[in-house]
């Protein structure tokens, strides 16, 4: 089963072996050609590809119209690697056994660089952790941020690099090794001033030289680390930190939503006996009773009363819901979700309608006992009079 938590881990335990075993084949499989490959490394070869192709196979199975794995990207990815793998292991062998090449004309090398690609699984297993998942994507949206403060530390680099070049004219030998040009200038003010590499030791160079050049270039020096290595650094991890933690908030709402997917909406598709995307009063009350369903909306800290509350008022309005509207509702739901206008316009609508409802009962009960008092105080044949 696609979904099988022991079936998705067993994979992933498989491919972290194999990237262990791409790297133990690197060092100790020295074979020049196919039939010079130990046994071992034969047989790793055909169990992993065996292991692959059962897990390529099972998820296309699993897909209720076949047609979709085409629009699954992780499920190219992994055939193609999969086709890779194949060639490598079965067809090439079978090809130089029926076409009896020499074993020189068949050179591993080219072969070896085919099972780089394997590496590529490692991405299933950054996919199944968050944490991995959120810094990938951290990074890839901090791009411009980063790219912007890496041009300001050029851009101050080469400004105190012209700098200090104008400085550091006609001075000793050493000084020159380091300073002589503008392009020097800004790798040591880069290497010793922005990676703080040893900066004492041209600092003291600097003050060594004694002479009012020398001490003001040793300033400047001093200036770029503070600007450079404290400032622009800091204020690059400062905007690091503040885009992961969007991205963390965004993360944690897709976790949600896919768990609430994963679960509570397979649910409703299947008590939808009819198929039509609607939810009845009967098919939503049979998700929230499942056992299943209220563990997961405890995990994710969703209001399960007030759920209940909420769908008494939307049914009052109407016999069916579309799912949509429900999987937003869930969402909403959450404790640990910020309050927003349109949640506190909803609430205020749920408490009107539980007033309006229990004061139709409330008249309604009082209705019957007038009734019944009613027929007490005048019996049959008597007729109440009507008050002026």
């Amino acid at each position: 089963h696609m979904g099988s938590e022991g079936f998705l881990n067993g994979i992933l335990a498989v491919v972290v072996v194999n990237s262990a075993y791409i790297g133990v084949n690197a060092d100790y499989n020295h074979a020049s050609s196919i039939t010079e490959v130990h046994p071992f490394f034969l047989v790793s070869d055909n169990f992993f590809c065996v292991i692959f192709t059962i897990d390529v196979l099972v998820r296309f199975m699993a897909f209720r119209y076949k047609r979709d794995c085409l629009l699954n990207a992780w499920f190219k990815f992994d055939t193609v690697l999969l086709l890779l793998m194949q060639m490598e292991t079965w067809l090439f062998p079978v090809v130089y056994l029926l076409t009896g090449l020499q074993s020189n004309v068949v050179p591993t090398a080219p072969l070896r660089l085919l099972r780089l690609l394997r590496l590529g699984r490692l991405a299933r297993l950054v996919r199944s952790l968050p944490e991995l998942v959120t810094m990938i994507k951290g990074m890839r949206l901090a791009a411009r941020a980063v790219l912007s403060c890496l041009l300001m530390l050029v851009l101050t680099d080469y400004a105190f690099a012209v700098l200090l070049q104008s400085m550091l004219k006609n001075q000793s030998e050493e000084i020159e090794i380091h300073f002589g040009t503008v392009p020097l200038c800004m790798w040591t003010l880069i290497i010793a001033g922005t990676f703080l590499d040893n900066p004492g030791d041209k600092l003291q160079m600097l003050r060594d030289a004694g002479n009012p050049q020398s001490v003001m270039a040793l300033l400047t020096f001093v200036a770029f680390i503070l600007l450079a290595a404290m400032a622009i650094m800091n204020m690059l991890i400062g905007v690091l930190c503040e885009v992961m933690t969007s991205v963390a908030k965004l993360e944690q709402e897709d976790a949600t939503q896919q768990a609430l997917k994963n679960t509570v909406l397979k649910k409703l598709q299947k008590f939808d006996h009819d198929n039509n995307l609607l939810v009845s009063k009967s098919e939503l009350e049979s998700t929230l009773s499942d056992k299943r369903t209220v563990k997961m909306f405890d995990t994710l800290n969703i209001d399960l009363g007030y759920i209940w509350d909420v769908q008494r008022m939307l049914f009052s309005y109407g016999s069916e819901i579309p799912v949509e509207n429900i999987m937003e509702l869930f969402v909403r739901c959450r404790s640990d979700v910020p309050s927003t206008h349109k949640a506190m316009v909803e609430a205020l609508a749920l408490t009107r309608w539980q007033l309006g409802s229990q004061l139709e009962h409330a008249k309604s009960k009082l209705d019957k006992q007038i009734q019944s008092l009613e027929r007490r105080l005048f019996p049959r044949g008597q007729r109440r009079k009507k008050l002026p």
